[in-house]
């Protein structure tokens, strides 16, 4: 399944604590166009529970409450909050779950934005990407947190 026609990716998994493991590797989309968040959730379905939030605040507040994802796919551009104040918040106060967090971005289109990607040391995938690119990233991620696969071609 392609999310888009053309691919590029930015790889730099920096080392976390291990996540608990679950019976399904969970992952939260952070993501405000419904499209792609439904194409992603369909996509990697069967080995991931997928939860989607359009909204970078919601997100934001379950992250900080505590809520377990394995996997964190955030939109750089998002109304409201950013996914560039939402990775800030998290440097701060769970630090625990930036190895996790993976930007995606379809252009950095202000200067701020830039300078952040510029600087990112994580994952990023940058939109038009292929889900088997980000099959790849959420293999290494989970196995990099000691996480089982859960179907062959993931990984």
């Amino acid at each position: 399944m392609r999310v888009a026609d053309k691919s590029t990716i930015d790889e730099h998994l920096p080392a976390g604590r291990v996540p608990t493991a679950g019976t399904e590797p969970r992952v939260l989309v952070i993501d405000d166009e419904p499209l792609l968040g439904q194409t992603l959730k369909l996509g990697l379905e069967g080995s991931f529970s997928v939860e989607l939030e359009a909204l970078g605040e919601v997100a934001l507040e379950r992250l900080l409450s505590g809520e377990r994802f394995d996997l964190i796919l955030c939109d750089l551009s998002l109304p409201n909050l950013s996914g560039i104040e939402i990775y800030q918040q998290l440097a701060e106060l769970r630090p625990e779950l930036l190895p996790r967090f993976v930007l995606m971005t379809g252009g950095a289109v202000t200067d701020e934005a830039r300078d952040f990607v510029a600087s990112y040391t994580g994952a990023i995938l940058h939109k038009p990407f292929r889900l088997m690119e980000l099959e790849a990233v959420a293999a290494r991620i989970l196995e990099r947190h000691g996480l089982a696969r859960r179907r062959p071609g993931l990984g």
